[in-house]
């Protein structure tokens, strides 16, 4: 086995940059490939909504045992004459706001006493409708700067992972269900929020319901008898909403999937009620702590220096040994997959910094196919034109 001279070692550095950024380019190229297509339907079912990240949010979800102090979650009673009691016992006990997660489409000749409470009482927060025609407001309470519209992005199958914090509609802003409660009752982090200036925001979870306060609409009324509602209630954000705390009685309306599910990949329950993901979307508004989401020009680049660094070690090794171990490359391969997912965690964990892997997994993975392609291509470049290669020969991977 020779050694690697200092010129052998230049014309590895080039061409570990040239292999690298063929690789690059024949990415971006895949990245444009349509899964709409029929050979992209079945990679679409399996891994379009799967993202590395959820394994970060699925051990949280195990460990975490701190619970959120500022909210209270409130299961809604059935009937509007039963809410709006719910409502006024709520309000005695001196809240910051109650936020209701629930919408009323129709109005009936019974419904005298839940208006009368919703509008007599001036920190209730309703929920607005978002659909394709605009933002349909709740008939019972059309104050704009106290109505928040439903902002979950996807449809009912789709894994919960972000939120608009605002849309804007002929001209005029709306805010998201949450993002109205932190204009309320904590000005200077909705403000923060405005400033970030996202189309979207990437939810930081806290947890489940778990990691709240929670009580039932049966508890309610134990606790008012007790006379404990308010040492639990008083300079608490409520929000009254559906949910289930007995994990075996489970329904599945407004129940939908969030990366703290269990099952990360591959067909599950969906695993959190809609007030619960809003309680922590308020959550992380009122901490300030968001993911931040760097631009695909970053993934790219930390793909290209992670493939180049590999790249670099094959061709050493071409350049010391005619036919070194193709094997070896592969365990080589997997043990970069693996080290470079556990860092990316390990960057979210420690800064929230969401680095999409798209680019950097694809490179990978392919990048001992596209090698084989690259040392051909240096061949014939050196056959032809006199390419300076460390491939003097054409050695099969």
């Amino acid at each position: 086995m020779k050694k690697t001279n200092p010129v052998e070692k230049i014309h590895v550095l080039k061409e570990s940059f040239i292999a690298s950024a063929i690789l690059l380019f024949a990415t971006y190229i895949i990245s444009f490939i349509p899964w709409s297509l029929e050979y992209g339907k079945a990679l679409h079912q399996g891994f379009a909504d799967f993202d590395i990240y959820d394994l970060y949010y699925s051990e949280k979800n195990k460990q975490n045992t701190k619970r959120d102090s500022n909210i209270v979650l409130v299961q809604l009673d059935t009937g509007r004459n039963g809410i709006a009691q719910e409502i006024e016992w709520l309000n005695k006990c001196d809240p910051k706001a109650i936020a209701i997660d629930a919408f009323f489409e129709k109005d009936s000749p019974n419904d005298s006493a839940f208006k009368h409470i919703v509008l007599s009482e001036p920190n209730i927060i309703f929920l607005n409708r978002n659909t394709e025609n605009g933002i349909l407001p709740n008939i019972f309470y059309n104050k704009p700067d106290r109505c928040g519209f439903a902002n979950f992005i996807g449809n009912k199958y789709s894994v919960v992972r972000a939120f608009y914090p605002r849309i804007t509609i002929n001209g005029k802003q709306y805010d998201a269900f949450a993002a109205c409660i932190a204009r309320l009752v904590k000005p200077e982090s909705y403000n923060e929020l405005s400033c970030r200036n996202n189309e979207q925001e990437i939810i930081d979870y806290k947890g489940n319901l778990e990691s709240y306060t929670s009580i039932t609409a049966d508890e309610v009324v134990q606790y008012l008898a007790a006379g404990q509602l308010q040492s639990v209630i008083k300079n608490k954000i409520v929000l009254l909403g559906f949910f289930e705390k007995d994990s075996s009685n489970i329904v599945m309306d407004d129940l939908h999937y969030t990366p703290l599910n269990e099952v990360v990949s591959g067909k599950s329950y969906p695993d959190m009620y809609g007030v619960v993901i809003h309680a922590n979307i308020l959550s992380m508004i009122l901490s300030k702590k968001y993911p931040t989401p760097p631009s695909a020009f970053i993934s790219y680049l930390f793909a290209f220096v992670i493939t180049f660094v590999f790249n670099y070690y094959i061709i050493s090794r071409y350049s010391v040994k005619a036919h070194p171990s193709h094997a070896v490359f592969l365990i080589v391969q997997v043990f970069v997959i693996l080290f470079v997912l556990y860092f990316f965690l390990k960057l979210y964990d420690w800064f929230l910094f969401k680095v999409s892997l798209e680019p950097i997994m694809i490179a990978l993975v392919l990048s001992l196919e596209f090698f084989g392609i690259y040392e051909s291509l240096a061949v014939w470049l050196n056959k032809k034109f006199q390419y300076i290669t460390v491939f003097n020969r054409k050695h099969p991977l």
